[in-house]
């Protein structure tokens, strides 16, 4: 009897580190480019990421030291996301966030790439929404940031090439989003953007999603600083049929909600 229960012991064991593994096989993921040119990327969990909770990435500050950016000191870089490899798995929408602060050294542009896969597509028409916010410290209109969502059916590991495609990532795109950072009246040198756009997009079984910040910017007067978020968002949408169903319904409902009221 022992033995079998040491045998049991021994089989959960080992069917509880293939299920980790298993959840592990593709992880959320932060990858950085300098003037184009591929820097690093940070994994969640693994390379990179000072935070053990799976689903959370914030980048250490030695990562970023060792990514001999010249252009811009990154002071936060972060990604958030409710995959299925994550602590908190999303059953209907998919989400996938990134965020982070620079000071502008030099003129130059980063991009930043967040990806995961393993999202589950709700069982109904499929909306991706692009929610993107900017803020800048003396900067000017003619320092931009840029983003986009990427909806990929295929549900591909992004994987960073030497230098970024001018085409940028697998997938459907989203509406493209694009921030002039002017200074907002009445502050003379700050500004503050916030922009969404929701884009349709087709049902597949499990899918990734990628997002992507392109910042361009050049000193000026002070000290620059650029900050920003980005969100991707797929939500489902009723089918016009169970619109319709539960519209119909409603008359039903009142009219029963109506005799109750009169038989007491």
């Amino acid at each position: 009897m022992r033995g079998r229960n040491l045998l049991s012991i021994a089989l959960l064991a080992g069917v509880a580190t293939l299920a980790t593994a298993g959840r592990a096989s593709a992880l959320l993921q932060l990858s950085i480019f300098e003037n184009g040119a591929f820097k690093g990327t940070a994994v969640d969990n693994t390379v990179g990421d000072t935070n053990l909770t799976l689903g959370q990435l914030n980048v250490d500050g030695a990562f970023i030291a060792g990514l001999g950016l010249t252009t811009a000191n990154i002071s936060s870089l972060g990604a958030s996301t409710n995959s299925t490899n994550s602590d908190f798995p999303g059953t209907t929408d998919g989400q996938l966030s990134q965020a982070g602060s620079i000071t502008v050294l030099t003129a130059g542009t980063l991009d930043i790439i967040a990806n995961d896969t393993d999202y589950v597509v709700p069982p109904t028409q499929t909306l991706m929404s692009s929610v993107a916010s900017t803020s800048g410290t003396n900067t000017t209109g003619s320092d931009t940031r840029t983003f986009q969502s990427y909806f990929d059916p295929s549900n591909t590991v992004y994987a960073p090439p030497a230098v970024i495609p001018p085409t940028g990532l697998i997938g459907v795109p989203s509406t493209l989003i694009t921030h002039f950072l002017a200074p907002v009246p009445p502050s003379p040198n700050q500004g503050g953007y916030a922009t969404t756009v929701v884009d349709p997009v087709s049902n597949s079984g499990t899918y990734a999603l990628s997002n992507w910040t392109f910042l361009s910017y050049s000193p000026g007067a002070g000290v620059k600083t650029i900050g920003w978020t980005g969100q991707t968002i797929i939500t489902g949408v009723p089918e016009p049929t169970t619109v319709a169903l539960i519209l119909g319904g409603l008359p039903l409902i009142a009219v029963g909600a109506w005799r109750r009221r009169r038989a007491a």
